[in-house]
């Protein structure tokens, strides 16, 4: 097994992370609470994203302004 270059291995994350992201956000979810703290590796260095406690539809420019 060789070593991932650090650049690509960040890279990557941010990609798994953003896939997280576009997954919610097609189910009707806005994660709002995007850090360090709530990411975490699996074994195999899967990232999870967690915390969906603060997570709401997403804004829209007609109708009613949000509570």
């Amino acid at each position: 097994m060789s070593a991932v270059p650090y650049v690509q291995a960040f890279c990557w994350l941010g990609a798994c992370l953003a896939d997280a992201l576009h997954y919610a956000h097609e189910r009707g979810l806005v994660h709002l609470d995007m850090k360090p703290g709530n990411v975490l590796l699996a074994a195999d260095a899967q990232p999870m994203l967690l915390d969906f406690h603060l997570a709401r539809a997403p804004l829209r420019t007609e109708g009613p302004p949000p509570d």
